[in-house]
């Protein structure tokens, strides 16, 4: 019985050796935890800041900026011939304008001041309508040299100096003279323009001013005839070229 005992026992103590030494064993394979120490292991989102795309010198963000429609298109520069057109017809509207302020204080009749007048109003007009189209094409009036001490603007100066020692019928005569001969030019070359002209624009805008140069230029001739200027679209005594005048018909009863 004591046997027995003793050896229950010793069972008993070997067994408790064994459950000792396993829970030894598993606590020295267990990693340290977060908290061991007092200190708190840091997590990846702590430590590695997120990455910023690097800006450019602008201070944008790489892509702003860069939506559809936000870049302009690089303005195509005009053809040579567009070019001489814009210049070409800028100054010599510029000249029309400086000769009839001329012609509104030197002339006499009233016909030839009524003239300069339109020349004032209708050249001025155009060369407003010019400018801003030709700055849509990437010029300006530098570029054009409308400066009146340029080499370019010699001609109308020339002109002016000669309509400056006359007076009277003479001034009258000379500036009327020089209205047919500038407008026949403006004509042909508006007219050229018009035809084959490059710039879709500036083409259609040669057309649409083209008939009120032909209208300057008949007026002018007009005025060099010594007759008075009938425009076209004047009304007409009669529609119908049969009919007869009234006091006509009154004497034959």
């Amino acid at each position: 019985m004591q046997r027995i005992h003793h050896l229950v026992i010793s069972l008993f103590a070997a067994t408790s050796l064994a459950s000792a030494c396993q829970k030894n064993t598993e606590t020295q394979s267990e990693p340290p935890s977060d908290t061991a120490m007092g200190q708190t292991q840091p997590t990846m989102d702590e430590t590695t800041p997120p990455e910023t795309p690097p800006e450019d010198m602008s201070g944008q963000q790489p892509g702003e900026g860069d939506q559809a429609g936000t870049t302009k298109p690089e303005q195509k520069p005009l053809a040579e011939t567009d070019r001489r057109f814009v210049e070409t017809a800028a100054r010599d509207g510029m000249s029309e304008v400086e000769l009839g302020k001329l012609a509104l204080e030197k002339a006499k009749k009233q016909s030839v001041k009524d003239f300069a007048q339109m020349m004032v109003d209708d050249h001025g007009k155009a060369n407003e309508e010019l400018m801003g189209l030709a700055q849509t094409k990437g010029m300006d009036a530098t570029q054009m040299k409308m400066d009146t001490g340029s080499p370019e603007m010699a001609p109308m100066m020339e002109k002016r100096g000669q309509l400056e020692k006359l007076t009277g019928t003479k001034f009258e005569k000379q500036y009327v003279s020089m209205m047919v001969d500038d407008h026949e030019k403006a004509v042909a070359l508006f007219r050229e323009q018009s035809t084959n002209g490059t710039d879709p624009q500036l083409k259609e805008w040669a057309a649409k001013t083209l008939p009120k140069l032909e209208e300057h230029l008949a007026h002018a001739q007009a005025l060099k005839a010594g007759k008075t200027y009938k425009p076209k679209s004047a009304p007409q005594a009669s529609a119908d070229p049969g009919t007869k005048p009234a006091k006509a018909a009154t004497a034959s009863k």
